[in-house]
C-alpha cells in the first residue's frame, strides 16, 4: 500500500531512503497497524451488535488509510532515523514530528473502536462487585 501511493504521488522512494528500503519499512507499519485494529474490529465484532461490527469495520478501514500514510513517512525517513538513532538522539526526536503528525488521525479510530464496544459498557456486569 505504501509502494502504490508512493508512485502515485510521483515518487519511487526519496532521496531520505531508497525504495527498496522505505517499501519493505512502510509494509510493516501498515502490517502492524492492520492487525492491532482487526483484532479489536474481531473482539467487537463478539458482542453481536450490528452497530458495534459495522464501526469496528469502519475503525479497521480508516487505520489502515492511516497506516499507509504513516507508512510512507516512516519508510521515506527510515535511513535518517537508524543513522540518527545511533549518532545523535536529540535530532532523532525532531525527526519524529512528521511521524506523529501522520499518525495523527488515528484519533479517529479509537473514537470508531469505542463506539464498537459500547454496548459492552452499557449493558450491567454480572458478577463484578
Amino acid at each position: 500500500m505504501t509502494a502504490v501511493l508512493s508512485i502515485a504521488l510521483g515518487g519511487g522512494g526519496t532521496e531520505a531512503a531508497p525504495f527498496w528500503m522505505a517499501w519493505p519499512v512502510g509494509g510493516v507499519v501498515v502490517l502492524a497497524f492492520g492487525r492491532f485494529f482487526f483484532g479489536l474490529r474481531k473482539e467487537a465484532q463478539l458482542l453481536g451488535s450490528s452497530w458495534g461490527s459495522a464501526l469496528g469495520w469502519t475503525s479497521f478501514l480508516w487505520s489502515l488509510g492511516v497506516a499507509t500514510v504513516a507508512g510512507l513517512v516512516v519508510g521515506d525517513q527510515a535511513l535518517l532515523l537508524l543513522t540518527q538513532f545511533f549518532t545523535d538522539w536529540v535530532a532523532l526526536v525532531d525527526s519524529l514530528g512528521p511521524i506523529v503528525v501522520a499518525m495523527s488521525p488515528l484519533f479517529v479510530t479509537y473514537a470508531l473502536i469505542i463506539g464498537a464496544f459500547w454496548p459492552a459498557l452499557k449493558e450491567p456486569r454480572i458478577g463484578v462487585t
